[in-house]
């Protein structure tokens, strides 16, 4: 086979579905006969546009009322993370507008870093309890793929790359997909 297949998968680099999808991904890639002929493509899926950073404590109470047991739902999101091998610490991670984070997942594609700074972004906002709506924290962790850290701090401070960001937004709504991990 010769032919090229791309992914495309949709994400958000908050939503703990993601990562694992992510992981599911590279595994069914893996196993298929021509892995060497599939590309996969990030595209972007923010699940709070225009909303601060908040508590993800903040965010589940929002959503399901107050007393809602954020510890039972967090513990059992850890669970499905370690059942895919990712390392989750939930209870200090961070929900809102992820942006920038996408812009940035954005910048690093003509590198063909793509796949490299959406899992460093993962990592970093799951495993390692940074702030990923930092533009500080997405230059370092750019730096840690390869990418110019120059570059990448220019890059957010503009609004390059909002558009491309807005764009998959409009593509996936428009195929009427409401949540992710979405491939196609």
């Amino acid at each position: 086979m010769n032919q090229s297949i791309m992914v495309e998968f949709w994400n958000n680099l908050i939503c703990p579905m993601c990562p694992i999808g992510n992981v599911k991904l590279k595994e069914a890639i893996e196993r298929f006969p021509h892995k060497d002929n599939v590309e996969v493509v990030y595209r972007s899926f923010r699940l709070r546009p225009g909303v601060p950073p908040h508590t993800v404590r903040e965010y589940l109470e929002r959503n399901h009322g107050k007393g809602t047991d954020v510890p039972s739902i967090l513990a059992q999101v850890e669970r499905m993370g370690a059942d895919a091998g990712l390392v989750y610490k939930m209870a200090k991670t961070l929900a809102g507008d992820t942006m920038d984070a996408h812009r940035m997942v954005q910048f690093s594609k003509p590198e063909g870093l793509q796949m490299q700074m959406v899992q460093r972004i993962h990592k970093a906002h799951f495993s390692e309890e940074e702030n990923i709506f930092d533009k500080d924290t997405l230059v370092r962790l750019a730096g840690e793929v390869g990418l110019d850290r120059n570059a990448a701090a220019s890059m957010l401070a503009g609004d390059t790359f909002r558009k491309e960001v807005e764009a998959d937004e409009l593509a996936v709504r428009q195929m009427g997909i409401a949540g992710v991990p979405f491939f196609s």
